[in-house]
């Protein structure tokens, strides 16, 4: 039998990387907040962005691996162990390859 399975071979970042970004991030937003009319409106916008980018953050340990499915055509496997950040719309299913 024949698979297609292949390693996931996009864009990933270290986890601690996008996580401090995302720390500067909320301060740039908490600082929008502060400069009137314009803040506001420009400070929900990052809020918006600073939440859906939250959701791309995947944790792999020793023997697992991870499911990459965008928008329902599959995209590989990622079998790094790590912490690492993703595209948010990407569906992630953790699998054991125990």
């Amino acid at each position: 039998m024949e698979t297609k399975e292949f390693n996931f071979k996009s864009f990933k970042v270290n986890g601690f990387l996008m996580l401090f970004l995302l720390l500067l991030m909320l301060g740039g937003t908490v600082f929008c907040f502060f400069g009137g009319n314009a803040g506001v409106i420009a400070g929900c916008f990052l809020a918006l962005i600073w939440f859906v980018l939250l959701f791309g953050f995947v944790k792999l340990e020793p023997n697992e691996a991870v499911v990459m499915i965008f928008f329902g055509k599959y995209k590989g496997v990622l079998k790094e162990t790590g912490f690492f950040w993703v595209n948010p719309f990407m569906s992630k299913k953790k699998l054991s390859m125990r």
